[in-house]
C-alpha cells in the first residue's frame, strides 16, 4: 500500500528567538509559518544586521586559511596523511591542531604549534593533553616545545603583517614543492 503525503500543516511559532532565526535564514515560508504581513516586518526590522568584519578580522581569517593549508600540505609531504596515526589522508581529512590554543596570538601561526592530523585523533589529543604534549615533545623536540611554551608567554605585541607575509611566502614554497 502506498503512502500518501499529507499536506503541510501550518505552524504558529511563539517563540520570538526562534521566528527571528527562521527569517534571517529564509526559512519562515518553508515551514509554512502564520505570521501576518505585519508581524512579519515587524520581527523582520528588529533583527539586528550582522555586523562587517574589520580589516584586522579578516586578516586573521586569511591568515589561518594559508597556515592549515601549509600544515595540511606538510603532513602529506611528510607521512602523506596524519601525523600522529600515520595513516594515509587526503589534504581534505586532515585537520589543523594546535598544542598552544589559538587564543594565543603569539604562537597561533607558528608552524611548531601546529600539527596535520584527522579528526579521530585530534579528538583523542584534545581529550589527552598529557598524550598530547608527549607526542608534541616527540614531534618537535622537547627543546623546541620549551621554546614553543616561552613564546607563548611573551607579552610583546604581535605583528600581524610580518606574520602574514611569513605564511605566503612558506605557502607558495609548499604548493611548488607539493
Amino acid at each position: 500500500m502506498r503512502k500518501t503525503k499529507t499536506p503541510r500543516q501550518k505552524i504558529r511559532v511563539n517563540n520570538r528567538w526562534l521566528l527571528k532565526r527562521l527569517i534571517v535564514f529564509g526559512a519562515a515560508n518553508t515551514y509554512g509559518l502564520k505570521m501576518t504581513d505585519e508581524e512579519y516586518e515587524l520581527l523582520k526590522s528588529s533583527i539586528k544586521p550582522r555586523k562587517k568584519k574589520t580589516d584586522r578580522q579578516k586578516q586573521i581569517v586569511r591568515m589561518d586559511d594559508m597556515c592549515s593549508e601549509i600544515i595540511r600540505l606538510r603532513a602529506l609531504s611528510r607521512v602523506s596523511g596524519c601525523e600522529y596515526c600515520g595513516k594515509p589522508k587526503t589534504i581534505k581529512q586532515l585537520q589543523c591542531s594546535h598544542f598552544i590554543g589559538r587564543g594565543n596570538f603569539h604562537t597561533r601561526w607558528d608552524l611548531d604549534n601546529l600539527g596535520g592530523i584527522d579528526s579521530h585523533c585530534h579528538m583523542d589529543l584534545d581529550e589527552n593533553p598529557e598524550i598530547h604534549e608527549a607526542w608534541m615533545a616527540k614531534h618537535i623536540g622537547s627543546k623546541s616545545l620549551d621554546n614553543l611554551v616561552t613564546r607563548s608567554r611573551s607579552t610583546d605585541k604581535v605583528d600581524l603583517d610580518k606574520i602574514e607575509a611569513f605564511l605566503k611566502e612558506s605557502l607558495e614554497r609548499w604548493r611548488l614543492e607539493g
